[in-house]
């Protein structure tokens, strides 16, 4: 479990903006961990977890993207069916609201990106999963 800064970038729904975007990042050698995006009818929002978020931030600044950043929780998940439960139920546990999540998988495992509604409640609740786990 690691503490990220999440950048969050507000643009036009059209066609092309994501590989311009993703094009900006790419040619600095910024890497996206993991990203989510949605469109509406004329604006649309991605958020994402970048290893260099202030160079990502300075970057899509020069490209006249208005943006935001957050801190969001990285919870490694191994690949079993009940992973992301076992998660939830922690939080639910200690009162933790999952505001959002989205996640990213790769051969080692996947990686959950909570935005939570107490950053210190919710590390508290996944330390506590850990130990439990370990007995």
């Amino acid at each position: 479990m690691k503490r990220y800064t999440q950048i969050s970038v507000f643009t036009d729904n059209r066609p092309g903006t994501m590989a311009r975007l993703t094009a900006a990042l790419a040619g600095e050698g910024v890497h996206i961990l993991g990203i989510a995006a949605w469109g509406e009818v004329d604006h649309g929002a991605i958020r994402m977890v970048v290893d260099e978020p202030l160079k990502a931030l300075h970057l899509l600044g020069e490209h006249g993207l208005l943006c935001t950043e957050t801190t969001v929780l990285g919870v490694s998940l191994p690949h079993h069916p009940a992973a992301m439960n076992e998660v939830a139920a922690a939080l639910a546990r200690r009162k933790v609201n999952i505001d959002y999540c989205y996640g990213s998988d790769s051969s080692e495992g996947s990686m959950l990106f909570l935005r939570v509604s107490s950053l210190k409640a919710a590390e508290e609740a996944l330390k506590a999963r850990r130990a439990a786990r370990k007995r």
